[in-house]
């Protein structure tokens, strides 16, 4: 399934995994003003995985997992924990 995260899935939709090679480089220039090849890499202020977490529960089976892919030498581990801790991962 491809789309902008959820979007695509009807509320129906659960899986036993869920995985997005998300781009979880840190920077600081606002989303709006990336462009196309600055957001394969770049999510600013953690907006799309915040989306990605927070949703990720009304697609995941009872026993589901969630996945990521992540790197504390080019992300903010301290923010993605922040999220995971906030939305009861």
């Amino acid at each position: 399934v491809c789309g902008s995260i959820f979007e695509p899935l009807s509320e129906n939709d659960r899986f036993d995994v869920v995985f997005w090679n998300w781009p979880f480089n840190h920077t600081n220039k606002p989303l709006e003003e990336l462009d196309a090849h600055e957001r394969t890499l770049f999510d600013p202020g953690y907006q799309l995985i915040e989306t990605y977490i927070r949703e990720s529960h009304q697609h995941l089976k009872d026993t589901g997992r969630l996945f990521i892919v992540f790197s504390n030498k080019l992300g903010h581990p301290g923010k993605l924990h922040e999220l995971v801790a906030k939305y009861g991962y």
